[in-house]
């Protein structure tokens, strides 16, 4: 009997030596393949939205660059409408800088028709009220013309103020939209060229504010709106027809 249980002993070790080396339970295999799963799938998801970030810094980027561009050829062309250019083409050589508009070689054209007692439309002036408007208007566009921005704003604001329906209403609203459009400032544009072509329709300026008007359209994403008046421009004798059509052809 002594020997049976000794023997008993002897069988049953083993059994208890292996016991710390029990594998792994299938459901304890299954959390940990769990856990190294729902790692792996939040990566996946880190690097798409790590692409998706990249993308979108590649379109601001080339959304930067279109407006930096964009400003540029406004510069380019207020100067060359300073300087008595008749397009938006490029300026002088080297085109303009920023903050480095040239003096014009001359006066704004229409100076001329106050200097005789004449609106931009043709209508007769006292020479006492066309030579007070013609000091308005000459002094905020001498302020344009020498770069000063803010004050010309102002001056332009002022003279609308004292001359709504004077003989360079018209040309004052042309170039305010000018200036808001150089300033991206679509909106205060859209107002001024808007005012132009609707309360100035026969004035020699109109074509030239439908034009930007359609520029501006076009910029707000009102493409409908934009190729209606554009295509208007376009059907004209005017020289803003001939950039008219240049613009529908680049953009349409």
């Amino acid at each position: 009997m002594r020997n049976i249980a000794n023997l008993s002993r002897m069988l049953a070790l083993p059994l208890v030596l292996t016991l710390p080396f029990v594998q792994p339970s299938y459901a304890q295999q299954g959390l940990e393949g769990s856990g190294a799963g729902n790692v792996y799938h939040q990566l996946q998801i880190i690097q798409e939205e790590m692409r998706d970030l990249r993308g979108m810094v590649e379109e601001l980027t080339w959304e930067l660059q279109r407006l930096k561009q964009r400003q540029m050829d406004d510069y380019q062309d207020l100067d060359s409408r300073l300087s008595g250019g008749a397009g938006s083409g490029p300026a002088a050589p080297g085109g303009a800088l920023p903050g480095a508009l040239s003096a014009p070689a001359e006066a704004d054209p229409l100076l001329s028709a106050a200097d005789r007692g004449l609106g931009a439309g043709g209508g007769a002036t006292s020479p006492a009220d066309a030579g007070s408007e013609q000091q308005s208007y000459t002094a905020a566009y001498e302020l344009l013309k020498n770069r000063q921005i803010d004050q010309a704003v102002i001056a332009f604001d002022t003279h609308l103020k004292r001359y709504p329906q004077g003989p360079h209403a018209a040309n004052a609203h042309y170039w305010l939209g000018e200036i808001y459009l150089l300033q991206n400032d679509l909106g205060s544009a859209e107002t001024s060229f808007t005012t132009v072509v609707d309360n100035f329709a026969n004035d020699r300026k109109a074509p030239d504010a439908m034009f930007k008007l359609g520029r501006v359209y076009h910029l707000q994403g009102q493409t409908a709106k934009a190729k209606e008046i554009l295509n208007r421009v376009a059907a004209t004798n005017s020289s803003a027809a001939a950039l008219a059509r240049a613009y529908l052809q680049d953009n349409f």
